[in-house]
């Protein structure tokens, strides 16, 4: 592909050099205006998939930017039928572990 673009932007180059163009109006400046657009494309669909509200909540709460009254909302923790995925209760147990968690906390999260 980038030959190819590089190919038609030396005979872009040559038409317009010769008078027989304007800049731009040949394909090669539009193949190259393209590229970014692809490698675009190519570098979403590569994307890690998005996380969960409570993942986000988590990540959120142990980069000190939540804090723990706003983690209990986010997830939800005092709604009824309310329950932690088993990877988010280890999480819980870990900021209880270093002391970023309260145990009043730790425990509506148990709920």
């Amino acid at each position: 592909m980038a030959a190819q673009c590089s190919k038609d932007r030396d005979s872009a180059a040559t038409s317009v050099t010769k008078g027989r163009g304007r800049p731009g109006a040949a394909r090669g400046a539009s193949c190259h205006l393209t590229e970014p657009a692809q490698v675009a494309a190519a570098t979403d669909q590569t994307a890690a998939p998005k996380a969960s509200a409570h993942e986000k909540a988590f990540d959120l709460f142990d980069a000190g930017k939540l804090s723990e009254k706003a983690l209990l909302i986010a997830v939800g923790a005092e709604r009824s039928g309310f329950e932690l995925a088993e990877d988010l209760r280890l999480r819980k147990l870990t900021a209880f572990e270093d002391g970023r968690l309260s145990e009043d906390a730790m425990i509506k999260l148990l709920s």
